[in-house]
């Protein structure tokens, strides 16, 4: 995969400030959120809670979401009080919604929506904050729930540095 250098025009006229960044550009990547009337209103009110899911090897998950800013932002958390502790911050972009996910690596992946409806958001890579050359990010998300909003099936997908692509899926079910 190609990398490209991008210079920085603050960068330029600050000799304190890096001269330069690393952009990684998947293919295809959308560069702004779709059009989705209605999907920021539907994720903001199924979401909200503490989700669980069991791992493969028994290992139990627990995923809170939380809307923040007189809900402007929703807030998922993975390993609360540990020190891979990850945040994703979900936000409307107009009709759009676009996330950040704040990855234990030290990246900050920015995906936007392309697609939603009653129950399915699905979201492609845009760009990248703070990644390493020998770091992994996330490139796409999918995010399904049932009809009642009792079950999750979130399904993330990662690019490692040789350029593979790893795909995980966690069934979730709401916490009471």
């Amino acid at each position: 995969m190609p990398m490209l250098r991008v210079v920085s025009a603050l960068a330029l006229v600050c000799a304190c400030a890096s001269s330069s960044a690393t952009v990684v550009r998947p293919s295809a990547s959308p560069t702004s959120a779709a059009e989705l009337p209605g999907a920021w209103e539907r994720l903001s009110r199924a979401l909200p809670g503490t989700w669980t899911a069991t791992t493969g090897s028994g290992k139990e998950l627990r995923v809170v979401y939380k809307l923040i800013s007189n809900g402007s932002a929703l807030v998922e958390a993975w390993g609360a009080g540990s020190d891979r502790e990850t945040q994703t911050v979900f936000h409307p972009d107009h009709a759009g919604i676009m996330l950040t996910h704040y990855c234990a690596q030290g990246n900050q992946p920015r995906l936007v929506a392309t697609a939603a409806d009653a129950t399915t958001y699905s979201f492609a890579w845009r760009d990248v904050t703070n990644k390493q050359p020998d770091q992994a990010m996330m490139i796409a998300r999918r995010l399904v729930l049932d009809g009642d909003a009792s079950h999750l099936d979130e399904t993330e997908t990662y690019r490692g540095s040789d350029g593979r692509d790893e795909v995980t899926t966690y069934h979730f079910v709401r916490a009471p």
